[in-house]
């Protein structure tokens, strides 16, 4: 399996390699988050985000949050 270890950050790489969808994905991250954030102020992480251990689908398996 690829491993990115230490750097487990969602690159979105530059150049030729760059992903084509970047910014409609840090669009989507930004309104769903901000939107959360206004309808539960409250709520905070409840645990480490647990990536998903995919080479060709970066983002999170999972988040748990509490209020």
């Amino acid at each position: 399996m690829w491993d990115r270890t230490p750097n487990r950050h969602p690159g979105f790489g530059r150049g030729p390699h760059a992903c084509l969808g970047a910014q409609v994905a840090v669009e989507v991250a930004r309104h769903v988050l901000g939107t959360v954030g206004r309808r539960f102020p409250q709520a905070r992480p409840a645990a480490e985000p647990v990536p998903r251990p995919d080479v060709t689908e970066h983002g999170m398996y999972s988040l748990r949050v509490s209020s």
